[in-house]
């Protein structure tokens, strides 16, 4: 096995590039999350079967498993929900908010 150089020679001209110490071959720092979203998705929110009849604005309760701690809609990473549905359950969550039926901000308790 060749030894790597840590600092190029000024002969070779492919030297001259900045090298990474690193003997294993890769950097580190280039593979800090593997997963890009950096949720695990064992512990997500989706419903068995999304059925866009049972979601509308006057269910409240089932619109509160989309709904984060602070109020906020909760994004599609951990919903694990389709474009499409996300847009659905985003939009009667709004109609919910302006119906009086969801508040737009919850307090948070100390």
């Amino acid at each position: 096995m060749k030894k790597r150089d840590c600092n190029p020679s000024g002969n070779n001209p492919a030297s001259k590039k900045k090298r990474d110490c690193n003997p294993s071959g890769h950097n580190p720092a280039s593979h800090k999350n593997s997963n890009p979203s950096g949720y695990n998705k064992q512990g997500s929110l989706q419903i068995k079967k999304f059925d866009k009849h049972t979601i509308n604005f006057k269910n409240s309760a089932q619109l509160l498993h989309y709904v984060g701690l602070g109020g906020k809609i909760l994004p599609r990473r951990q919903t694990l929900l389709s474009a499409k549905q996300q847009r659905y359950v985003a939009k009667t969550i709004k109609t919910a908010r302006i119906m009086g039926l969801l508040p737009f901000v919850q307090k948070k308790h100390d």
